[in-house]
């Protein structure tokens, strides 16, 4: 049960933009009042990440990927989202553990395929990072992952090899860490601890309002959102190594 509660929840958080509005009579309680339970999340986050990213497109500070993974896709908005903004991108990969979340991103996402060759380019993968290794891209995005992860680090040195020589990294967290998920000898401060000791170019770094809810609470957190592209120096020493 509480599995079906996550999964709605996600969904909700993710998904109720594009959502039909529910009529004027299903919407209110007896009084009149909204509904906090069926009221739009309204998931800013993910608005506001696509806009960041089609600046940089503009602005040439982000070149169109060819190859896209989303880790932790969750109920894939951020993959929807790619798929609008990366008209030319060949294989984007849908990366969560869940298989029920899994499951509702794919029936979420296709109901667009047709509207532009990217969303036929989506590929759904029920696995987690560590046990899906090989492939690499020209762009890797993990939100708001790192701080429900046992160690930040050893997730990081994943999406690093993940990262094809001159490949963009895309990362985001509250760093609302939990001392059951992790410890306080594996937490950072902020995302750029994760890069140090490796060459990047760090393309922006800011802060966006991410939306969770947890029962009948809407929490708001500031989630940091970092975009990095690897640098020559990084390629030759990972190809040396």
């Amino acid at each position: 049960m509480n599995n079906l509660v996550d999964l709605h929840t996600r969904i909700e958080m993710e998904w109720s933009d594009k959502y039909k509005r529910p009529s004027r009579a299903g919407h209110t309680r007896s009084f009149g009042w909204p509904n906090p339970l069926i009221d739009p999340a309204r998931p800013v986050f993910f608005t506001e990440l696509s806009r960041h990213l089609n600046t940089c497109l503009r602005l040439g500070t982000l070149k169109t990927p060819i190859s896209v993974c989303d880790i932790g896709a969750g109920a894939g908005r951020g993959v929807f989202e790619f798929a609008r903004l990366f008209k030319r991108v060949a294989r984007i990969v849908l990366l969560d553990p869940n298989p029920h979340l899994v499951e509702s991103a794919q029936r979420m996402i296709e109901t667009h395929r047709g509207k532009a060759s990217s969303f036929d380019a989506i590929r759904y993968v029920c696995s987690n990072v560590e046990e899906f290794c090989g492939e690499v891209f020209e762009f890797v995005s993990c939100l708001n992952l790192i701080d429900r992860h046992s160690s930040p680090r050893r997730l990081y040195r994943h999406l690093f090899e993940m990262v094809k020589p001159s490949g963009y990294l895309l990362l985001a967290s509250p760093l609302d860490f939990k001392n059951h998920i992790t410890a306080l000898n594996e937490r950072v401060k902020c995302i750029t601890e994760l890069l140090e000791g490796d060459d990047w170019e760090v393309r922006f770094l800011t802060d966006l309002p991410y939306e969770v809810r947890e029962g009948r609470v809407w929490l708001r957190f500031a989630s940091q959102l970092l975009l990095a592209r690897k640098t020559e120096r990084n390629d030759r020493r990972t190809s040396s190594e």
